[in-house]
């Protein structure tokens, strides 16, 4: 008797899982079949694999579509777990320029009017503001686009992997405002969200400097990056804040005599540090699925001789 019923309740266990694939089937193959062809869309499949390209046609058991680089890929209907479709940061890109621009230019012909009453008026600065807002604002505009994604289909609403991790290790050249290029090495931590491309890293760099100390260093920066496309050589570009912090190198100076204390040269050691804003850019260039290698450079530019260009090629590893 208990042999039976168990074999009753796996029976009845097997048809659950039956139709629950069963009622999946259809509503993927619906949702599917309503978004036109040519849609950007990003699949994840049951071995957590992705694969993001535009939708060429949808079948009863391939889902095909061509990626980046122009491979059509065919996916199973019955390992799709995720369909995430993304929208295009086109609109966002010129509509936040249109309104940079415009902020920008209407504040440049206010300083222009400000300044022209004291004879100093300059049509090159409003040309500039307007530019720089232009540029601004559609940075601004494209980055807040890129990250609208609507999830079309999710199989396993629990599923993980919205955002990719990586750590890395990097050697560069790091050219000072003082004239010095030191080498550094450096270490970073990243994480991108895999749909719309946009993330935040962490770098902490030391550098080295020559015997008497000139050129050694420190800083940490905070970024936000946008990685464009999903091919084997992914670009980015990166734009943030650090604190950087420099030794320029030994200089004498001369305290004259003071009451009962005597003056007389003296020798320290110069140093520039202080916070300054940080942009940068590279690439993503996959040696496999998990490991990789990162060229970039990154210009940072504060007060004070805070100030720099960093040349370097970096090897990580993703998750």
């Amino acid at each position: 008797m208990i042999r039976t019923h168990r074999l009753w309740a796996a029976a009845a266990l097997i048809a659950i899982t039956a139709a629950r694939g069963a009622a999946q089937e259809p509503d993927l193959a619906a949702a599917i079949g309503a978004v036109p062809p040519g849609t950007t869309l990003s699949v994840r499949d049951a071995d957590g694999a992705r694969t993001t390209g535009r939708l060429v046609n949808s079948t009863g058991r391939l889902l095909t579509l061509t990626t980046q680089d122009g491979k059509s890929v065919a996916v199973p209907l019955d390992r799709v777990r995720r369909v995430v479709v993304k929208d295009s940061s086109r609109n966002g890109t010129w509509m936040g320029a249109a309104i940079g621009g415009a902020v920008g230019l209407a504040s440049g012909l206010a300083l222009n009017s400000l300044y022209a009453n004291e004879g100093s008026g300059s049509g090159a600065g409003v040309l500039l503001l307007a530019a720089g807002g232009f540029g601004v604002g559609a940075a601004v505009g494209g980055l807040a686009d890129a990250m609208r994604h609507h999830t079309l289909y999710n199989a396993e609403p629990g599923t993980p992997g919205d955002y990719a991790g990586e750590v890395r290790a990097r050697i560069a050249l790091d050219a000072h405002g003082n004239g010095n290029q030191p080498v550094s090495l450096g270490a970073s931590w990243r994480t991108v969200h895999v749909d719309s491309g946009v993330g935040f890293e962490a770098n902490v760099d030391n550098t080295f400097g020559a015997a008497d100390g000139t050129g050694r260093g420190f800083s940490t920066d905070f970024r936000v990056v946008y990685a464009f496309g999903k091919a084997r050589v992914q670009p980015f570009a990166s734009a943030g804040v650090g604190y950087f912090e420099t030794v320029t190198g030994p200089y004498t100076y001369v305290t004259p005599s003071i009451g009962d204390f005597p003056g007389g040269v003296f020798q320290a050691i110069g140093r520039a540090q202080g916070f300054a804003p940080i942009v940068g850019g590279g690439a993503t260039i996959r040696l496999s699925p998990k490991l990789f290698v990162r060229p970039e450079v990154s210009f940072y530019d504060g007060r004070d001789d805070v100030r720099g260009f960093k040349t370097g090629v970096g090897l990580g590893f993703s998750w």
